[in-house]
């Protein structure tokens, strides 16, 4: 892995974040920053754990990828090949590419319509992204569809137990997650005036993520405080695998 790659994607986030409209939030900066050494750190974790799955020539698809940091360490790989998807592209993407010389590709769509055939992706990534849709089930029905046999699904979502009294996630605030999904716009927008609030839900089970997800199985839920039954309300990271025919 080249170390400039790192270099270059955090010099171009870090320029774009004081272009942008609204300061983001510390939570929001933290976030970009560790993006890229989280997308190594799941990188070298599947390929570990799950080689059948992350075969020379798997696409990989990143649903949400803002600027790309959590899919360049497997586009820096040259052994995948890469899709990052938003609404619209990020205006640095291209400068990203051109850059660190990666070969990905940036796309605008619809994660309720992915532009997939059936069965035609190995590993779908969803890092901190089921909160910010508004349809999760449509979202979960499409990345089972996309999936290959044997395929994965990496999904992380802030879990609401651990975050419930204390400062949330995306914007710091505290407290904003004990109050009902519906209030907290409200809230929010009562503290932090003329900023967007992009959370549609956030999950207090394991379960709450993964029955959107029809046809695949839990192959694994990772968290850094429990074993056992407590990870599935608090958990770090989940893997979904959908099954090989027989």
């Amino acid at each position: 892995m080249d170390p400039d790659i790192e270099t270059i994607y955090q010099e171009i986030v870090e320029r774009g974040e004081r272009d942008m409209p609204h300061a983001p939030s510390a939570e929001q900066r933290r976030f970009s920053r560790q993006r890229f050494r989280e997308g190594e750190k799941v990188r070298r974790h599947l390929e570990q754990h799950y080689p059948q799955s992350l075969l020379p020539g798997a696409r990989v698809l990143d649903i949400g990828c803002g600027s790309g940091g959590f899919l360049l360490p497997f586009a820096a790989e040259g052994r995948y090949r890469c899709i990052g998807m938003e609404l619209e592209p990020r205006p640095e993407s291209g400068e990203i590419l051109r850059r660190t010389g990666v070969t990905l590709t940036f796309m605008g769509g619809d994660a309720a319509r992915l532009p997939f055939r059936d069965g035609s992706l190995h590993l779908i990534m969803l890092a901190e992204t089921i909160e910010h849709v508004a349809d999760a089930a449509a979202l979960g029905r499409e990345a089972a569809r996309a999936l290959a046999p044997g395929g994965l699904c990496y999904i992380t979502s802030p879990p609401r137990l651990r975050h419930l009294f204390g400062r949330d996630p995306h914007y710091g605030i505290r407290g904003l997650l004990a109050f009902p999904d519906l209030l907290q716009p409200w809230i929010f927008r009562r503290l932090r005036q003329g900023r967007p609030y992009e959370v549609r839900h956030t999950f207090w089970t394991q379960w709450g993520i993964t029955r959107h997800f029809p046809g695949l199985r839990v192959a694994e839920v990772v968290s850094r405080n429990w074993a056992g039954f407590p990870r599935r309300l608090d958990w770090d990271w989940i893997i979904l695998r959908k099954p090989s025919p027989p």
